[in-house]
């Protein structure tokens, strides 16, 4: 079994043998198409050779529709995803079925796509009234809802920004409120039940398996923790808006957009302003940068902490450990391998635009992507909330 990087060339054997030797040569294409095996070797003074040029297959991912047209609207419920129209979609989330929830932001109602029948359905909201009611979640209304999450027990949770709340549509129930004072932003409550405590522009909340709610109370500049036997918030990490790593009590964030997991419980930051992905550590309760620096683009194909973003709005990890970054104002996903630590695009060009379907991710022009959300079937297989587009586009693989 061969790794190869493109344009390799090199020697896998050169063995020697009574009367001879033999080497085999490898060569592989840039772009990669085919593999040169090149096998030389004498014997008894005769030189003999032989080469062997072998395809290989090239795993490609490519970006198709998924919800949304490109025009701005709020029709097709009910009918195929593709054929619908969004209006600034900015959150996106999946539950344990496949099903992709959007938070069509514009038109303040959260929808969904049936993973099955891909046809997009209204679930929380009334299309195109903002404002704030409940209980019902048909009957309910949001003002600019953005982050969204589902958590094991399917209860969705979903970061109402302008009426600076989150809220919790409760499986098979009604729609609650979490945190926060209705339209009255600002920063108070640490200590006290979360339903009391005042927010400034929440992005987004996630929630841990021991239902424990971590939010983006972004213009707060701080990851906030809601416990979830007590239902008392506090400030989980960061303080005074700036930059800093360290324990998170001293760490400092600069508008935190969105929030991850990984596998083992870390949490993620797209850490909006400082253009930068933060990790918490949950072990040692540190804050360190994986990737970023200053506002830019640059530092593909090495290290991500050494590489330049430009106001990263979401970020997402998968099984393997791949981390995604909704690149916003750089018009790209990038992608952190987990083993190197390196980053590459993996979706969109230099060019901030709604061309490329059914070719190349890499050659796709995308315009102010907001959130990404990676499946853990394939290593690549990514959903993307293509917000100025007013769409929803899926990159997925082929050879």
């Amino acid at each position: 079994r061969l790794n190869l990087n493109p344009g390799w060339t090199g020697e896998l054997l050169d063995q020697q043998f009574e009367g001879g030797t033999y080497s085999i040569n490898v060569s592989q294409a840039d772009p990669i198409d085919d593999l040169t095996i090149t096998a030389v070797g004498s014997y008894n003074g005769t030189e003999h050779s032989i080469i062997r040029v072998i395809p290989v297959p090239i795993k490609v991912f490519i970006i198709i529709p998924f919800a949304g047209t490109g025009v701005p609207g709020r029709t097709g419920d009910n009918g195929p995803a593709i054929d619908a129209t969004l209006r600034k979609p900015r959150g996106l989330h999946k539950n344990a079925a496949g099903d992709v929830y959007i938070a069509d932001t514009d038109n303040h109602y959260i929808r969904y796509v049936d993973a099955v029948n891909k046809k997009i359905y209204r679930f929380a909201g009334r299309p195109g009234q903002s404002g704030y009611s409940c209980c019902n979640p048909i009957n309910s209304r949001f003002d600019r809802p953005e982050g969204i999450f589902i958590d094991q027990g399917g209860n969705v949770f979903i970061a109402d920004r302008n009426n600076q709340l989150i809220r919790e549509v409760i499986f098979g129930g009604n729609v609650v409120d979490v945190a926060g004072q209705l339209d009255n932003a600002g920063f108070s409550g640490d200590g006290n039940p979360a339903t009391n405590a005042q927010l400034w522009n929440p992005r987004e909340a996630i929630v841990d398996q021991n239902g424990n709610i971590y939010l983006a109370d972004t213009n707060n500049c701080r990851i906030r923790k809601i416990d979830g036997a007590t239902g008392i918030i506090n400030t989980f990490a960061g303080g005074a808006c700036g930059s800093a790593n360290g324990p998170v009590a001293n760490a400092r964030f600069n508008r935190p957009r969105g929030l991850a997991f990984d596998a083992a419980g870390n949490i993620y930051v797209a850490d909006t302003n400082n253009h930068r992905i933060r990790k918490i550590d949950m072990t040692t309760m540190t804050v360190s940068t994986i990737a970023g620096s200053i506002a830019g683009y640059s530092g593909d194909e090495g290290l991500a902490v050494n590489a330049k973003l430009d106001t990263p709005y979401g970020v997402a990890v998968n099984q393997f450990g791949t981390i995604y970054i909704a690149d916003t104002n750089n018009n790209r996903i990038r992608k952190i391998d987990s083993t190197t630590g390196n980053i590459t695009t993996h979706a969109g060009s230099n060019t901030a635009g709604n061309l490329g379907d059914n070719g190349p991710a890499i050659d796709a022009q995308l315009n102010k992507p907001n959130k990404v959300i990676a499946f853990d079937d394939v290593d690549g297989h990514i959903i993307i909330a293509d917000t100025d587009n007013n769409r929803v586009r899926e990159v997925t693989d082929v050879y």
